[in-house]
């Protein structure tokens, strides 16, 4: 690309994790776990009820899990707390990375100084990157969890750059969310990319990224 940067920071799920096959497996380790009587296509459906009730990720699991019971008409189901812990517990360990993450890191390792932003809880989201196996190649990694901010407030996306010691004109952000991501961004200072998986353009943010992509590997050799 023709502008100059010094850094590249990357939002986490739908991004460099693969949040759909991981959540995918956590799923169906549920349906099994606590249904263990149950046929494979019965597990499957009550799999694919989680994760349409999960709402991409950004369902608040607590009212997730409270709900649950009642979707799949669940008579004897366990309190919602318990179902909490089982996903605090089982799902980080299926983190998975996205096709072609680990060739951008490794290929943007070499170039820039790296950051790591993203929301969520601190326990859940620190092992995924753990299980990951990717904390050691970021400079600066910002839980929101860890911090009392949360994207799309600008503060997180300077809180990461202060860390980095790295301008905002000096620094693009990669992410898939058109709002957390995008717009927050862009409120902050820095260049984007937008990573279309599974959330639509918001048509009332005023973000314009520099580049729309589909796969991960199409960024390496234009960054």
């Amino acid at each position: 690309m023709q502008r100059k940067l010094d850094a590249v920071l990357f939002d986490l799920d739908n991004t460099l994790l693969d949040r759909d096959r991981s959540f995918d497996v956590f799923a169906e380790m549920l349906a099994r776990h606590y249904f263990p009587g149950e046929t494979p296509e019965r597990h499957r459906f009550i799999a694919g009820q989680l994760r349409a009730a999960d709402m991409d990720g950004y369902k608040d699991k607590h009212e997730l899990f409270r709900e649950l019971p009642d979707m799949l008409s669940w008579a004897g189901a366990p309190a919602a707390d318990e179902l909490f812990a089982f996903y605090s517990r089982h799902y980080p360990e299926q983190a998975t990375l996205m096709e072609a993450a680990e060739e951008l890191l490794d290929y943007c390792g070499e170039r820039y100084r790296l950051g790591l932003i993203t929301n969520g809880g601190s326990d859940v989201q620190n092992r995924k990157i753990d299980r990951l196996g990717i904390r050691a190649r970021f400079g600066a990694v910002v839980v929101s969890g860890d911090v009392g901010i949360r994207k799309p407030d600008p503060a997180i996306f300077r809180l990461a750059l202060s860390l980095l010691d790295v301008l905002p004109e000096r620094a693009l952000y990669i992410g898939d969310h058109p709002r957390n991501d995008m717009a927050g961004a862009c409120e902050a200072g820095l260049h984007t990319v937008w990573f279309e998986r599974n959330q639509p353009w918001d048509n009332a943010i005023s973000a314009v990224p520099l580049r729309k992509t589909k796969s991960l590997r199409e960024l390496i050799g234009w960054l």
